[in-house]
């Protein structure tokens, strides 16, 4: 039998004195890998550790327990943790915040994250005074508070919110425990991640729009940033497209932002292919979520960029009180997807009214939920022309596809099961049971523990005569994590997106092979005819 590397969780974090490192593992996964293999030479029952869209192997089963040791930085040995280290490493937020490793607290800090958000309820963050004595943070501003820290000497707090248009930017913030006043010392739309505190100022990665990622030194109460490494300087001799920061609010009125990158060269009164790519829009804009369609490149062979950030979900005005909850007010009534769509559509209207975007011309691409958009989209709109998606596709099998457990979470949010291949649901929600009245240009780029879920849609679109191709990375899971293969989908996006938006045809000898099987889509999706 085939040996299968499979990775363990691991999450590690400097102790606040930066003399040893706090780590977290789950060595149980590879015990469970091991058993898994010693099974296979029986065969495996097929039970709840299958996720057949995500890996042919069955999963490891939760929960995994954990197990927190110390890397000593004097003695070079592992040994046990105090609580207080191991609760340094605890995975009791929902997400994790600024994008890295959290800010480390102190002992005599105490934050309750508990909501979908992160951030937390209003009365649950608390500090301890010197005498003892602990206060909580009453101010409107300390609900959503994030990852607190101790300011070294003072009887100051610090903390990161997110705030501003659609929670798109993140604050720093100031609590004097002992006067009790809460007060703002910084706001940026740039990305802070991996952020440690240094005496008054904070060490942290830092990207923008325009600027990969760098080490930083920020002082909050000042705003002043000093970069201490930068490690791609070459950067800054690129041609770039200018960056614009694009706020609305969709028919939900919820908020939505997005970034418009322009053309380089760009020219007002000129009209331009538009190619949207999902689905945050926060930090460097380098490919997306997936980083799978490159801004820049696409800017720079012409393209106007709409770099779109998915709006919150109408969900998260209810409260919810758990992620199926969620899940399943979302879907009903299809509220999320409509509210997506409803901002795609506005934030693109905004860019055709202002007469930069071509309407004839307009692309999409999306990877995970953006795939989902992108489904949507050509199921419920004719504005797009051209489409790429690096996952694929919701289809009247899919609760078979997902394995047991996951296929009983999706019939409890509201999805239609196996034997529901009729129900209304799927008109729409699927590309392949609307095969017949679609024609948009589609390109797959699949993964191949996950194809399995493109290929009822891929054989009912050929069929249909849609104009669809697809092409499998070996060795690959949901995010692409081989550089060959995330170069190789740069280069044909941007081709694919040359042939069909402006008849462009790329002259690279690699490329002719794939130019003729697109021709002959073309030919055929023309005439109707099924793709064979």
């Amino acid at each position: 039998m085939t040996t299968r590397t499979h990775f363990a969780f691991r999450i590690d974090l400097w102790t606040p004195d930066g003399s040893s490192i706090v780590y977290a593992t789950q060595p149980g996964i590879e015990r469970q890998r091991r058993a898994n293999e010693k099974e296979g030479l029986t065969g495996w029952h097929y039970d709840d550790r299958f996720a057949p869209w995500i890996s042919k192997w069955p999963m490891a089963e939760g929960p995994v327990a954990r197990k927190v040791e110390v890397l000593d930085g004097r003695s070079g040995r592992d040994r046990p943790p105090t609580p207080f280290e191991a609760a340094l490493v605890a995975s009791n937020d929902p997400f994790i915040a600024l994008g890295g490793a959290p800010v480390v607290a102190s002992k005599d800090l105490e934050i309750a994250a508990t909501d979908l958000t992160g951030g937390a309820e209003e009365g649950a963050f608390h500090a301890r005074r010197a005498d003892g004595s602990t206060v909580t943070c009453t101010a409107t501003v300390c609900r959503g508070a994030m990852h607190p820290w101790r300011v070294r000497g003072s009887a100051d707090v610090q903390f990161f919110r997110r705030e501003g248009w659609a929670d798109a930017s993140m604050a720093i913030y100031d609590w004097d425990i002992e006067s009790g006043r809460v007060r703002r010392l910084y706001l940026t739309d740039d990305v802070l991640s991996s952020c440690t505190p240094s005496g008054q100022s904070l060490i942290c990665f830092a990207d923008s729009s325009l600027e990969p990622r760098r080490l930083v030194r920020l002082d909050p109460a000042t705003g002043k940033r000093r970069t201490l490494f930068d490690p791609n300087p070459q950067f800054r001799q690129l041609t770039l497209g200018k960056v614009e920061r694009l706020h609305w609010r969709n028919a939900f009125g919820i908020e939505t932002v997005g970034d418009l990158v322009y053309p380089v060269g760009y020219r007002p009164g000129e009209q331009y292919p538009l190619v949207v790519v999902q689905y945050d829009t926060r930090g460097f804009l380098r490919g997306g979520t997936g980083d799978e369609y490159p801004i820049q490149a696409f800017a720079n062979r012409g393209y106007a960029v709409l770099s779109f950030g998915r709006p919150h979900s109408p969900a998260n005005q209810q409260r919810p009180k758990d992620f199926e909850q969620a899940g399943h007010l979302d879907l009903e009534h299809f509220t999320d997807r409509r509210s997506v769509q409803s901002s795609l559509e506005t934030g693109i209207g905004s860019i055709v009214d202002r007469g930069i975007a071509d309407p004839r011309r307009i692309g999409i691409t999306g990877l995970s939920d953006g795939s989902s958009t992108v489904e949507w989209a050509l199921d419920h709109s004719s504005i797009f022309s051209a489409a790429a998606m690096s996952s694929c596709c919701w289809d009247p099998t899919f609760t078979s596809r997902v394995g047991p457990s996951a296929a009983r979470h999706f019939l409890s949010e509201g999805y239609p099961g196996i034997l529901e291949r009729d129900d209304p649901f799927w008109k729409d929600m699927s590309l392949e049971v609307n095969a017949r009245r679609l024609s948009t240009p589609i390109l797959v780029s699949a993964s191949d523990e996950e194809m399995i879920s493109a290929l009822e849609t891929y054989a009912g679109l050929r069929e249909a005569g849609v104009p669809i191709d697809m092409y499998v990375f070996p060795n690959e899971y949901h995010i692409r994590w081989q550089p060959a293969h995330r170069l190789a989908t740069y280069r044909r996006s941007l081709d694919w997106f040359d042939y069909w938006l402006r008849g462009i045809r790329s002259t690279a000898p690699d490329r002719q092979s794939e130019l003729s099987e697109w021709d002959r889509l073309k030919r055929k999706g023309e005439h109707g005819r099924p793709i064979q």
